[in-house]
């Protein structure tokens, strides 16, 4: 292993994260000794509060926005502005997004993209289902690449602002390496579709974050789901929202199963060539299928031409191991599905519903094998959640999985350059530790499903019981001390 100072600053924030774990969990007092006064003459201004409980990630946001302004100013180039997050830019202003831009210029020529990837820059080839090929009617060019994707990055930076206050110390923290983590800055970087994806789920969060939905809403959820699908595919996985209890969970999983299968035969050769054309590899990779890999490639004696990616039987095992996974996963669940559900205090709230949607599209990205990194930005849907539970439950259980996937996203930092790479501890280190990160995040989610089909009514009980009503406890006890002057509310 050949130590560079990009090893000895992974390791410096490694150990300030374990650092920053031991004292959030056990140095940290109870969330109310962090208290504002009553008397604040902020407090009567809901503008200036609403930056206020969001400063965390705000700062976040700002210092990058600083590091880009002062790199033009200075003349540096982009890739090395890049670099000090962690990310390779490799010249292209966002490359996601222009593959897209270049397709709908082949097709407004009449050239299938599919077959022909010449439009494209660096002769990569479309692997978006043909939907999005329909804007082309809207006069989408190339030209048009550096527009939208920083009209999507500045969306998805104000999205992530709105999901993530924090009345903590603790929770500012995680809120601003959150932001300032490798995968949200590459996808950022890349232009990628999830970033929209990412947006879309938070609205859908929105309309159905009620106890009793209106057919409005619903109908709206349900539709913005459908169309999040029809981007790309892992978004199905969003159904598990529309689940309140056992009928309307086989009711979504039956429409769901139908519109895969729909979809699927409508265009089956469409499906085909995505496949093809989308690296089975480990390289800046997650899942099942990345950790098998790597394991497979450390004892390959020789390099070879493509030694990144992963051969077709290693493929076929890592679904096994996904298999056999998810059965430990189901058997868990099966047997301490009661206090399980107990600890994850469902509810109707927005938060657990970014929960759901964020963990569910993470466990389904694991299990198809490899997922590049920047698909982990789901993952930090759960962090309101959790930060809700640490900071108005009190319970430090919440933390310590909000810090875990802290650790995991920045545990992420990008290392290989190169895809033709030897695998070294690191990479299969943090490939386990998703490994274990997916187990935990599929037993939750197989106890509450099983809770919904068992005991409906006790998960009904749970979401509207002390716990679930700890937010807005905590808020009549803040109102009631902001009317005594000279005290303080938690």
């Amino acid at each position: 292993m050949v130590f560079t100072g990009e090893y000895f600053a992974r390791g410096a924030m490694i150990m300030f994260v374990v650092a920053a774990a031991i004292y959030l969990l056990r140095r940290v007092p109870a969330p109310a000794t962090y208290a504002v006064s009553a008397g604040n003459r902020w407090s009567a201004r809901p503008l200036v509060g609403w930056l206020l409980a969001r400063r965390g990630i705000l700062l976040a946001q700002l210092a990058i926005v600083l590091c880009f302004v002062a790199g033009v100013v200075i003349g540096a180039p982009t890739t090395e502005i890049w670099r000090l997050f962690g990310v390779q830019h490799e010249g292209l202003a966002y490359p996601d997004l222009a593959v897209i831009t270049h397709a709908l210029e082949c097709v407004s020529r009449g050239v299938d993209p599919y077959v022909t990837p010449d439009c494209d820059p660096w002769d990569r080839p479309y692997n978006y289902t043909r939907v999005l090929l329909l804007l082309s009617d809207l006069s989408i060019r190339p030209w048009h690449t550096t527009t939208l994707g920083t009209a999507l990055a500045v969306a998805f930076s104000l999205t992530m602002a709105v999901i993530l206050p924090a009345r903590t110390v603790a929770g500012h923290v995680v809120a601003a390496l959150a932001m300032l983590s490798y995968p949200v800055l590459w996808s950022i970087e890349r232009g990628n579709t999830d970033l929209a994806i990412f947006i879309g789920y938070v609205l859908v969060a929105f309309l159905i974050a009620r106890p009793t939905v209106s057919v409005w809403r619903g109908v709206l959820a349900a539709l913005l789901t459908v169309g999040l699908f029809i981007i790309k595919l892992y978004p199905v996985a969003a159904c598990i929202v529309f689940w309140r209890d056992r009928r309307t969970m086989l009711q979504s999983l039956s429409i769901a199963a139908a519109a895969v299968a729909t979809y699927v035969a409508s265009d089956p050769e469409m499906f085909k060539l995505i496949r093809e054309t989308t690296p089975f590899w480990t390289v800046r990779a997650f899942g099942m299928g990345a950790l098998v890999g790597d394991l497979y490639l450390m004892n390959v004696a020789q390099y070879c031409p493509k030694f990144s990616f992963v051969p077709p039987h290693i493929q076929t095992l890592a679904y096994a191991c996904v298999g056999v996974a998810l059965f430990v996963a189901a058997g868990i669940a099966l047997r301490y599905h009661r206090p399980i559900t107990h600890a994850i205090r469902p509810s109707r709230g927005w938060r657990f519903q970014l929960a759901l949607l964020g963990l569910s599209t993470y466990c389904l990205a694991y299990c198809l094998g490899t997922s590049f990194n920047y698909r982990l930005v789901f993952l930090v849907l759960a962090i309101p959640c959790l930060l809700r539970g640490w900071e108005e439950g009190r319970s430090r259980l919440h933390l310590a999985v909000a810090i875990a996937i802290l650790a995991f996203l920045l545990a992420n930092w990008q290392t290989h350059e190169d895809p033709f790479y030897r695998p070294e501890v690191w990479p299969i280190v943090v490939g386990v530790f998703g490994m274990l990160l997916f187990m935990l995040f599929a037993v939750a989610l197989a106890s509450y499903n099983l809770s919904l089909l068992r005991e409906p009514r006790d998960v009904r009980r749970a979401s509207s019981g002390p716990s679930a009503h700890a937010g807005s406890d905590a808020e009549s006890a803040s109102r009631s001390n902001a009317n005594r002057p000279g005290e303080v509310r938690p």
